[in-house]
């Protein structure tokens, strides 16, 4: 019987877009022969962790509470992954940061991260502070390693695109396609609702938003 060489994704809370995030093919690719099994949980103490258990199983745990896009995961993965492959003991040291810049290459060769994105990650793995990869800051709830000069380029982009209130918004949630219409523009996300409601019922990172058509 030949042996299944996926590796699993445990959900000890619900995952849904992380879930299938972490289980399709080129995420599975990237870190095949890396990780053991991948855990899917729910705190605010850090956004990824790796575990080596005592039976020497590869554990890479992401949390669902973060509210990131999919570029935003892969980079926790690769950044958790590099511990295994340098020594989950070895820290943020010169072995780590070139096996999470192989991983971060690895990725954009896999098509789960852009051009761009790849050489800022690899640019600062290398040469700066791995703490862009660290995670939440305990009560502000904040991602030290969230990039502005993206959120500034899709805030243009959105721009460029005519969004304001009440411009019909598409993006990804749960899998799923969803169009809404813009509430209100917030710092680094919008509000969308029903169209003609004026009722909020979710907020959308930029990045999530593939395109804004303007109010007629």
């Amino acid at each position: 019987m030949k042996r299944d060489a996926r590796v699993p994704v445990v959900e000890l809370v619900s995952g849904d877009e992380l879930a299938a995030l972490m289980r399709s093919a080129p995420v599975q690719e990237l870190i095949a022969g890396h990780v053991d099994v991948i855990e899917l949980v729910a705190v605010r103490s850090y956004v990824g962790n790796a575990i080596r258990r005592r039976n020497g199983v590869r554990v890479v745990r992401m949390n669902v509470a973060l509210d990131a896009g999919d570029s935003e995961h892969v980079l926790v993965l690769c950044h958790e992954t590099a511990h295994h492959i340098a020594g989950v003991r070895r820290r943020h040291d010169q072995s780590w940061r070139n096996a999470c810049a192989e991983l971060l290459q690895r990725a954009g060769s896999l098509g789960l991260l852009s051009e761009d994105e790849v050489e800022r990650s690899v640019a600062e793995v290398l040469h700066g502070s791995a703490s862009i990869f660290r995670g939440l800051d305990g009560e502000a709830g904040e991602r030290e390693w969230l990039n502005s000069e993206v959120l500034d380029r899709d805030r243009e982009r959105l721009r460029e695109q005519g969004i304001e209130l009440g411009s019909l918004v598409t993006f990804r949630y749960r899998n799923r396609w969803w169009q809404g219409e813009v509430v209100q523009v917030n710092r680094k996300t919008v509000s969308v609702g029903e169209p003609g409601t004026d009722v909020a019922l979710l907020r959308v990172p930029f990045s999530r938003i593939v395109q804004a058509k303007p109010p007629e």
